[in-house]
């Protein structure tokens, strides 16, 4: 929400929210921002994978990723 200033899932209940975060991939940056690059999209994406193993693996390897963009 704070790099599209929107919500990543809307629904008709919470119930239907929460099930959305549990299982379908947030919208990509580029599809709400084409001028998001895409190395940008690709820490960002990692960083919401859905299974802990696939995502950053301490705060100072995304720290890392993010300089790397520079």
């Amino acid at each position: 929400q704070m790099l599209t200033g929107q919500l990543p899932f809307s629904g008709r209940n919470a119930l239907e929210v929460m099930e959305k975060h549990r299982k379908a991939r947030p919208p990509s940056l580029r599809s709400l921002d084409p001028g998001v690059p895409d190395a940008f999209e690709a820490v960002i994406s990692r960083a919401l994978e859905k299974k802990p193993e696939d995502r950053w693996q301490s705060p100072r390897d995304f720290r890392h990723a993010l300089e790397g963009l520079r």
